[in-house]
């Protein structure tokens, strides 16, 4: 199977990635492709997200541990009578996401199965749920 990304995705990608990494994709992309796409084999697609992505999901333990820290700390704030997230706030927040590095669309060499899922791959949370959350905050402090 052969899947294709926009050569720009993998240019913004590059300050994210090990050292070599654009040398690999250079290496490793069919040619006789669009100038503006990079396309790969599954196999290449897998050898660059394994061996050159520095944003490796968190482990389950780690997973489950951040979940249940946000469902504690939304009860406790909706317990204490605080207010409750706006539209506007879900929307800015959602906007901050897809520009962001460390969300799942946003990773090139990740397989469309894991991009659907919208996930941040800094705390592995599921952002449709987590930018709901009043008292959630981004793992790296942009929201």
């Amino acid at each position: 199977m052969t899947r294709c990304v926009k050569k720009q995705l993998i240019i913004d990608a590059v300050p994210h990635r090990k050292q070599g990494y654009i040398e690999e994709v250079e290496r490793r992309k069919l040619p006789g492709n669009d100038p503006d796409t990079y396309c790969f084999k599954e196999e290449d697609f897998s050898f660059l997200r394994h061996n050159y992505s520095s944003t490796q999901m968190p482990s389950m333990i780690q997973m489950a541990k951040n979940a249940a820290s946000a469902i504690g700390n939304e009860v406790k704030h909706i317990a204490s009578g605080n207010q409750h997230i706006t539209d506007a706030d879900v929307a800015n927040r959602k906007s901050i996401c897809n520009g962001c590095e460390f969300y799942t669309p946003n990773i090139p060499e990740l397989p469309k199965s894991e991009k659907d899922k919208e996930r941040c791959v800094k705390c592995g949370c599921f952002m449709a749920y987590k930018q709901r959350l009043t008292s959630a905050t981004c793992p790296v402090g942009k929201w």
